[in-house]
């Protein structure tokens, strides 16, 4: 107990800063209201199915149910749901919907200053400096875009691992690697977030570990930690990516014929250093003078300009079109130049807190003044750029949610390509091949309806066809039998019954490889925890 109290008592500091911090991200979510976002249509659709399929036995939830006018959408296999377990959980205790929403919010807030803070401790090694680049990070930009502007939760949720994942990149080829459970966090969280985010992080990785391709390999030790770090994170994620792969692999996908690519859209210089939704932010954009005259100062460290030398280029290659015409192949999917605004924020904020601290000792000023006075500032820009977000009310936030459009995101990318969701229009009837309409009943995850006539051989039920589906037949001697299904020519599942009466049931089982990633996954996960657990009791007894 003296421990805890000691700990707490050592890290005051770091706890009012957090709490302030927070309280200031949140204002917005303080309002009876609630944000308008370009996406929060969707995500809430999300959260609030998730809740629905937990109440209703469904777990894990790759198909929400009653997305898509309820034909069950395969969101769940292209859109990570692990974090979106919280919100919805929270719901099942009692929790009114949207407070469950604004309650993880502040949740993952807080994680991502406690990452952020550990990350930017990783790099600058100084805590009033990493203390200064958390709060820069969290009050900046490229955070109240995917909080307010959009509500875009997937981006959100990967902006609070990104900070780990370069710090851990900077702790391999840098530092020992000694502890590369940061790195492992960090891909662990965005890939279990946001797939483009997973991506742009993937690509920066592997650009930095070839730009110090002999620091990389020269440790021997060092390079087998980090291969074993990648596979356990794989391994931990698994439950995710094999299933995503399958359906890939199985079918094909909107996404595989995307309505929007990076290179479509113009995004200039003008847009990043401005009060644009997609800039840089206004702390940053008046700093600039400072940062590029720092370059040219011989008394500023290598690592600092290195930072902001990556600051540059990626500034550059968001403005560059035709790097992106090239790379095409490659970052097509990440459909906006602005995505790349996470990992620059992060390297520009590590640039000029070094910045700051280098500068603070050179003029022998005092740091934690200097933290200050720019904490004060970073909270006016923070104020001034978001002087205009917009609410709806409760009920017309509620009344949305579901919304048949806008339920399946902006691009629709997770329907079968085959699909017109236009035609999405009768979700409470099966369909046999001569026009007959039955009634069904949903519970539970299943669609069920009685068939009686012996000449329908054939069954269109309201589902989107995802590879898992199974169905089985119950006759009125109380036998049950397996059905064989297909999809017809709009990917909508059919049943095959050949002239077979009886109550007909319908539902997602799974598939073979699913099953084998969950169980990997989870024994993955807990054989981290136990390494954890013995390296900790170790250290205790040191």
């Amino acid at each position: 107990m003296n421990k805890v109290k000691e700990y707490f008592s050592n890290k005051k500091e770091l706890f009012i800063f957090c709490f302030s911090i927070v309280f200031i991200l949140m204002i917005p979510f303080f309002s009876s209201e609630i944000l308008i976002g370009t996406d929060y249509e969707y995500h809430l659709t999300r959260i609030k199915s998730i809740q629905e399929s937990l109440q209703e036995g469904v777990f894990p939830v790759k198909i929400h149910l009653k997305m898509a006018n309820d034909y069950g959408y395969g969101t769940g296999f292209f859109y990570p749901n692990f974090f979106l377990y919280i919100p919805a959980v929270i719901c099942l205790m009692g929790v009114e919907f949207l407070l469950s929403y604004k309650i993880f919010i502040a949740i993952m807030l807080v994680l991502m200053f406690a990452i952020s803070y550990r990350s930017f401790k990783t790099i600058l090694e100084d805590s009033n400096t990493s203390l200064l680049a958390t709060i820069i990070y969290m009050l900046s930009n490229c955070i109240t875009l995917q909080l307010y502007e959009r509500a875009a939760i997937g981006e959100f949720l990967g902006l609070v691992f990104v900070p780990a994942v370069i710090a851990g990149m900077y702790d391999y080829t840098h530092k020992d690697f000694k502890n590369p459970l940061l790195l492992g966090l960090g891909f662990f969280g965005v890939i279990n977030s946001h797939l483009i985010t997973t991506l742009l992080c993937a690509i920066y990785s592997i650009i930095v570990f070839l730009v110090n391709i002999k620091s990389s390999l020269k440790d021997g030790k060092k390079f087998v930690r980090l291969v074993i770090t990648a596979i356990l994170v794989a391994l931990m994620t698994m439950c995710f990516w094999a299933p995503m792969f399958e359906q890939m692999a199985l079918a094909k996908y909107r996404f595989n014929d995307p309505w929007t690519s990076a290179d479509m859209n113009v995004y200039g210089l003008y847009k990043i250093f401005s009060k644009h939704e997609n800039s840089i932010g206004l702390l940053v954009t008046l700093c600039l003078p400072l940062i590029l005259v720092a370059l040219f100062d011989k008394n500023i460290s290598k690592k600092t300009k290195r930072y902001i030398i990556e600051f540059i280029i990626l500034v550059v290659i968001m403005c560059s079109q035709w790097f992106w015409e090239i790379t095409k192949p490659v970052t097509g999917m990440i459909q906006f130049k602005w995505r790349l605004l996470g990992i620059t924020t992060v390297v520009i904020v590590i640039g000029l807190a070094g910045l700051i601290k280098e500068y603070c000792y050179k003029y022998e000023l005092n740091i934690k003044v200097a933290t200050f006075v720019i904490t004060m500032f970073a909270i006016l820009c923070f104020f001034y750029q978001n002087s205009e977000l917009e609410f709806y009310r409760d009920d017309m936030v509620m009344a949305k949610v579901y919304s048949f459009w806008n339920s399946l995101g902006g691009g629709r990318e997770y329907l079968p390509l085959e699909t017109d969701a236009a035609e999405l229009n009768k979700p409470n009837v099966a369909i046999a091949e001569d026009g007959t309409e039955i009634l069904v009943e949903k519970i539970f995850g299943r669609i069920m309806f009685d068939k009686t006539n012996s000449e329908q051989n054939v069954m269109k039920v309201p589902l989107i066809y995802y590879y898992g589906y199974v169905a089985d037949i119950i006759r009125e001697d109380g036998s049950v039998e397996p059905l064989e299904l297909k999809k017809d020519e709009n990917a909508i599942v059919e049943v095959i019954t050949e002239g077979k009466t009886g109550n007909i049931r319908v539902w997602y089982n799974g598939t073979k490889i699913q099953k084998i990633s969950y169980l990997v996954s989870a024994f993955s996960a807990l054989l981290v925890v136990g390494i954890l657990i013995i390296i900790r009791l170790r250290k205790n007894k040191k």
